[in-house]
């Protein structure tokens, strides 16, 4: 038998998904970003494998960075390796940028329409609410993070050399996809619907809400270059501190949710 709070927590995300069907715009940015980082990321990599083939790099004496040369010594593949660690970080991106436009648009989206004070005048409580939209946005946005991911994979494993495609399947990449990826979902949820409920436009939540992508994008560069460990250990302590900062954020976020002032505001 299922539990009341668990009734209405499965009523927020279906009454979500119902609103998210009837969104365009959101849902135009739901498919549009990881279909243009697809295109871009296996277009990128086609063309550098094609180059390494037919134009292969001479000789160079200046040596290839150590994080590179754990991987591969070969100069024709390193350069397609350092584009298998961009597409890394630019697949990282994704789960943080598509929450942020969602939980933005579920909390400032409804108090524009209205929508949002028959709601909270009901008795469903704040955590049950929160949940339920946090539920709402991480699945619909990690389905097509994972799929642009596998796209990418099934490119590289046709186009590109064997060593990149094992470093595209490998523990610290598949862990930074389908562990860190959705711990920095559920952040950038928590972090966005904070934001919302303070907002009183799309554009300032959404804006707000999006800088979160900055330190996604300081990691991805620091492993481009080697600064940040692309290890199973490394991942994984990045998984942990993320763990920890989802908790505390998702009990600020419902302590700071003040409905009633909400109300009163939006009245």
């Amino acid at each position: 038998m299922t539990s009341p709070s668990a009734e209405r927590v499965r009523a927020i995300i279906t009454k979500e998904w119902l609103d998210l069907r009837r969104n365009k715009q959101v849902i135009s940015a739901l498919l549009a970003l990881p279909v243009i980082l697809t295109t871009v990321s296996c277009g990128m990599l086609v063309v550098a494998s094609r180059m390494a083939v037919t134009h292969p790099p001479k000789a160079s004496s200046t040596p290839l960075p150590e994080h590179i040369l754990r991987i591969t010594s070969d100069p024709s593949d390193a350069g397609i390796v350092m584009i298998a660690f961009t597409a890394l970080m630019m697949f990282s991106i994704v789960p943080v940028v598509l929450p942020s436009i969602m939980a933005a648009h579920s909390i400032v989206g409804e108090k524009l329409s209205r929508s949002l004070e028959p709601l909270l005048a009901t008795p469903i409580r704040t955590w049950e609410l929160l949940m339920g939209k946090l539920v709402a946005i991480v699945i619909p946005v990690l389905i097509p993070a994972f799929v642009a991911y596998a796209t990418y994979v099934i490119v590289a494993w046709r186009a590109a050399p064997h060593v990149v495609f094992a470093l595209l399947v490998s523990p610290p990449f598949l862990l930074t996809i389908g562990v860190v990826g959705p711990l920095a979902a559920v952040l950038a949820v928590t972090f966005g619907i904070m934001v919302s409920s303070r907002a009183s436009d799309l554009q300032s939540a959404q804006g707000l809400s999006g800088l979160l992508v900055l330190p996604i994008l300081a990691v991805g560069m620091g492993q481009l270059f080697g600064a940040v460990s692309v290890s199973v250990t490394g991942v994984l302590a990045r998984a942990l501190v993320l763990i920890v900062i989802d908790a505390g954020m998702l009990m600020l976020c419902v302590s700071v949710f003040e409905r009633e002032t909400i109300l009163a505001r939006w009245k």
